[in-house]
């Protein structure tokens, strides 16, 4: 998952803070990134992607270079259950495996 995102941007900031517990929240996860651009310094990167405001996010999965632009709501739990749905993941806000894990015995 990746935020473009300007510094200077409302909206930016206000997501910030759960933009950062999402990463904490996949840190166990080897396959899954969660990534911000600053779309100030990295200008060229905008236009490949259709960035238009800010912030916009975007999920690249392993075999999709293009990008898919995340329309969803903007909380900790709607982005958490967007990356479980993309990644095939079962994560909740905070990093812990949600109840749709099975563990199984060796």
């Amino acid at each position: 998952m990746v935020e473009f995102y300007a510094p200077w941007c409302g909206h930016c900031k206000r997501l910030a803070p759960d933009y950062e517990k999402l990463g904490t929240t996949f840190a166990g996860e080897p396959d899954v990134l969660i990534v911000k651009i600053d779309a100030d310094k990295h200008k060229k990167h905008s236009p490949t992607y259709g960035v238009t405001g800010f912030p916009t996010l975007m999920w690249f999965g392993k075999h999709n270079k293009n990008g898919v632009k995340y329309t969803g709501g903007r909380t900790l739990e709607d982005l958490t259950s967007y990356v479980n749905s993309m990644a095939n993941t079962n994560r909740l806000p905070g990093g812990a495996l949600n109840d749709k894990v099975s563990l199984s015995r060796e």
